[in-house]
């Protein structure tokens, strides 16, 4: 299970990131005065994505983070959990640049899943390419299947 802080819960605690009132409502009329389209969008909660497969020797998570430089991620096992964390650095504009619009997302990212305990921890291992995290959590021995032999009379 992932334990992220959306927009939405910042939100009703008043905490909207860091643009004041001011200049989200700036933001909108330049926007609009200007002719782009504005998407009330907030970066303030980045979150990648991630997909989780389960075969019979292991667990795998491919999380998508692309742009993100394998220096600035961590893994870490903790309580029982798995946490990746990390941050995805903005691109810096020029000074004769104006961002009219920008969807793509921003900033430090924890994403935590609980170990089912049929994991072996010492195990994990982790791969970068191409934007994908692939981390494979090998499980226990004594919890794979494997054969019984039938005995005959």
């Amino acid at each position: 299970m992932a334990n992220t802080e959306c927009y939405e819960e910042k939100k009703s605690r008043g905490d909207t990131g860091s643009m004041s009132l001011a200049e989200r409502v700036g933001s909108q009329l330049i926007g609009r005065i200007a002719g782009w389209p504005y998407f009330d969008v907030p970066v303030a909660c980045y979150a990648p994505p991630l997909d989780v497969r389960e075969s019979d020797a292991s667990f795998k998570v491919f999380v998508e983070i692309p742009g993100v430089d394998q220096s600035s991620v961590s893994i870490t096992v903790a309580d029982g959990n798995l946490v990746i964390q990390g941050d995805k650095k903005t691109q810096m504009i020029g000074d004769e640049e104006l961002c009219s619009c920008s969807e793509r997302c921003f900033g430090e990212f924890k994403r935590v899943l609980k170990l089912p305990t049929t994991v072996s921890p010492d195990g994990i291992q982790a791969h970068l390419s191409q934007g994908i995290l692939e981390v494979t959590l090998p499980k226990r021995e004594e919890v794979k299947p494997h054969p019984i032999k039938i005995q005959t009379d």
